[in-house]
């Protein structure tokens, strides 16, 4: 079931003047979605097979954004192969790699040449789902002394950030999810001033940095950050497995729902409900998909009910090298990770062969420590 569909109607944007500029957010690590951002960065996720990137250009070309600028970082082989490769349709895409991530408010300072003139720009976060209406923004802006607009929502999100008749006050509130407390969608109109070398918002060089950091500094000399509601859009936070399954639902309208990529290879006794299945996987006769999320290109042919992906995408070299060591080509080994439980994140590993099922198991304090050899265990059934 697709539910609703992110960017199917392009709103009229005549009564308003519309910026033709945006800078996407898209170089970070994508961290608490480990391991499916080992390999695959963050703004590639699929919301309904589609990459989560490729939706909001699409978003951004139906506002009227003709130039739009990428910075990247993180798997930054991927995300220019996917630019570079991406069927043209009028958007002039350009690319700001950055050697060392630079944060939010490091990465306008690197970009400062993009911001020149009077125009806003809009700035939106590469992995957040959204379908915004911008005009509510757009009517913010002229506002005296704007140094920018957010869009923000009531009810939805962590609801971080006070905001009072109109404007935010305080960006790290000490008292989430009270009245008055809204949370940050990941868009924002953001005026060229923020830039200005002569004020110090931002540093002078491009460091790592908050966009927050900058914000306050302008407000402090009498700036203001408009904050501001888009009745009738939606947004979501897919910024881990759980929140990605839940934007499917979501668009679903609650439903039950599956998103299987037309690469996917199902076998018909495969059973599938409420979960993901990404390009070129492979559900077996024995595969039961549950709530879970099958990466690009993962085999599976047992239960699953949270995450399966393929060895070279969920281990480092040390832990491929392991598997090695046993003998097991890694080219049929599926990782299956359970979650976290405590402070540990334990994986099962199933290899298939054409008589025998083999199970490993291997327990990470993190995603970023390495297992060895001497942590795996094995049987065999």
């Amino acid at each position: 079931m697709h539910g609703r569909r992110l960017c199917s109607t392009v709103p009229q944007l005549d009564d308003v003047k519309t910026p033709r500029k945006a800078f996407v957010l898209a170089a970070g690590f994508g961290t608490r979605l480990l391991p499916l951002t080992r390999e695959l960065p963050k703004p590639l996720l699929p919301v309904w097979n589609v990459p989560n990137l490729e939706r909001i250009l699409v978003m951004l070309r139906g506002w009227g954004v003709h130039d739009v600028l990428v910075n990247i970082h993180h798997r930054a082989d991927r995300m220019f192969e996917y630019l570079r490769t991406r069927p043209h349709d009028g958007l002039r895409i350009t690319i700001s790699f950055e050697p060392e991530i630079l944060g939010t408010g490091g990465a306008l300072r690197k970009a400062d040449w993009f911001f020149d003139g009077d125009e806003p720009v809009w700035v939106i976060n590469g992995d957040v789902a959204a379908d915004l209406d911008p005009r509510p923004l757009l009517r913010a802006y002229p506002a005296r002394r704007v140094i920018a607009v957010a869009w923000v929502h009531r009810s939805a999100g962590p609801r971080t950030v006070e905001v009072v008749r109109g404007r935010i006050v305080n960006f790290r509130s000490k008292r989430p999810g009270a009245r008055g407390t809204f949370t940050f969608c990941g868009a924002q109109l953001v005026n060229p001033k923020l830039l200005d070398r002569g004020a110090e918002y931002l540093n002078g060089t491009a460091i790592f940095e908050s966009l927050i950091d900058a914000y306050e500094r302008a407000k402090a000399d009498g700036w203001h950050v408009a904050g501001v509601e888009a009745p009738g859009s939606f947004w979501a936070d897919i910024g881990t497995p759980a929140q990605l399954l839940a934007c499917h639902r979501a668009l679903a309208h609650g439903h039950d729902f599956i998103a299987i990529d037309s690469t996917a290879h199902i076998h018909p006794s495969a059973t599938i409900k409420n979960s993901i299945v990404c390009a070129g996987a492979t559900l077996g006769p024995r595969a039961r998909v549950n709530n879970a999320i099958v990466a690009a290109g993962a085999k599976v042919n047992v239960p699953v009910s949270y995450l399966a992906l393929p060895a070279t995408a969920a281990f480092d070299a040390k832990e491929l090298t392991a598997l090695h060591a046993m003998k097991w080509p890694v080219g049929l080994v599926t990782a299956l990770p359970l979650g976290r439980v405590g402070r540990v994140e334990p994986i099962l590993v199933s290899r298939e062969t054409p008589r025998r099922r083999f199970w490993c198991t291997t327990t990470r304090r993190g995603w970023r420590t390495p297992c060895t050899r001497a942590t795996l265990d094995f049987c065999a059934n």
